[in-house]
């Protein structure tokens, strides 16, 4: 578990939903969306990333190619983390190097107050348009996309497919008659949206969830 940072959080989003729409404007809007059709990651379509485990020794650090994502859990609560939003991934590769040679020079972001999102800076929390009060549990998010390994090649797995997309949210909230009434049409079937929101639309720092969805 980290934290979701401001300059690294898209590289998960892009790495579980697999598909980004991105402005012109700076900064640079990303909206995500899951794809009506699923890529084609036999013909390089679609989002894969790096990942490495730096050691201090040459020849011994660990590297994974070719890595999707299958499940993302977004978390922040107000007894959790310092009240940080937290990314929780399960990585899923096409081959793995225990004595990989790692030689350039990693970049890390830089850093400040700025780049975390906290759950006492919420701008909107909001069911079916009504603001709610959220409980010491705060919320979850987890966002799945049904991957697949298929094929295999020396030992290792060919391609990927997405079988199914589903994202189911936790939510702890004080149960009062505003709350009662923004579930009404949720309960009766009817989906509703579910907003969390960081900032001001078009400002740098500007996170926003929309989740449409009905109550179990």
């Amino acid at each position: 578990v980290m934290p979701f940072l401001k300059d690294q959080g898209d590289k998960f989003l892009y790495a579980v939903i697999q598909k980004v729409d991105e402005g012109i404007a700076t900064p640079f809007t990303k909206t995500f969306t899951f794809h009506q059709t699923a890529p084609d990651f036999s013909a390089n379509a679609g989002h894969f990333e790096t990942l490495v485990d730096k050691m201090p020794v040459a020849s011994t650090s660990h590297y994974v190619n070719d890595c999707v994502i299958s499940q993302l859990t977004l978390s922040c609560s107000p007894g959790a983390n310092d009240g940080m939003l937290t990314a929780e991934a399960t990585w899923n590769g096409r081959g793995h190097v225990e004595n990989f040679n790692y030689s350039g020079t990693i970049t890390y972001p830089d850093v400040d107050a700025t780049d975390f999102f906290y759950f006492w800076d919420l701008v909107t929390k909001t069911i079916a348009g009504t603001a709610v009060v959220l409980g010491d549990e705060g919320f979850k998010i987890v966002i799945t996309n049904g991957l697949q390994k298929l094929g295999g090649t020396s030992g290792k797995p060919e391609t990927y497919r997405l079988t199914y997309y589903s994202c189911v949210t936790t939510v702890s909230a004080l149960w009062d008659a505003t709350l009662r009434t923004s579930m009404a049409s949720q309960r009766a079937g009817t989906a509703e949206a579910l907003i969390f929101e960081w900032g001001t639309g078009g400002v740098d720092g500007h996170l926003r969830f929309t989740i449409n969805g009905k109550w179990r």
